[in-house]
């Protein structure tokens, strides 16, 4: 049941956020919303994955999905330089 899955990977994310599973939950929550017809929330979770584990090997293969995705990838963010 997608659903029930989707759930469960939203309880690994909420109570585990800094465990090194979180990002292969979220990796695996938007695969499942891609699976289930669910384009723009699935490129919403790949984008958040990049943003909050930016070194992982999932935001690299989160990365490729929103390129196959036809969907230019968040770059890196940077910080102003000061003077």
């Amino acid at each position: 049941d997608p659903d029930a899955a989707m759930a469960a990977y939203d309880q690994v994310l909420e109570k585990y956020q800094e465990n090194n599973k979180s990002a292969d939950a979220q990796y695996m929550k938007a695969r499942m919303l891609l699976q289930t017809g669910k384009r723009t929330a699935a490129a919403d979770e790949f984008r958040e994955l990049i943003k909050k584990y930016p070194a992982s090997e999932q935001a690299a293969k989160a990365k490729d999905q929103l390129k196959a995705l036809g969907i230019a990838p968040p770059s890196a963010s940077r910080t102003p330089r000061k003077r």
